[in-house]
């Protein structure tokens, strides 16, 4: 049965010569289970977050308090219908 000491005893931080940008090797430490069980940052990738993608987001103002003109967003629902 997998009980507290079980784990204790196989549960090891992962090496700090694992390469985290290494999706390959993430992969393979991911599969381990058993007498080792790796715990940490297996894979690690950095990318934009979400609101550097779309133009509207980046003054970091939520849209519901953004003011809207009227006569366009009619237009951008006509273009829909």
């Amino acid at each position: 049965m997998n009980t507290y000491e079980w784990y204790k005893q196989r549960v090891r931080p992962v090496s700090d010569a694992h390469d985290v940008t290494d999706f390959l090797a993430a992969m393979a430490l991911a599969q381990k289970f058993g007498e080792e069980i790796p715990t940490g940052v297996l894979y690690k990738v950095e990318k934009p977050v979400f609101h550097d993608h779309h133009g509207v987001l980046q003054d970091h103002v939520p849209l519901i308090r953004k003011k809207t003109d009227a006569k366009k967003l009619q237009q951008l629902i006509q273009s829909f219908v």
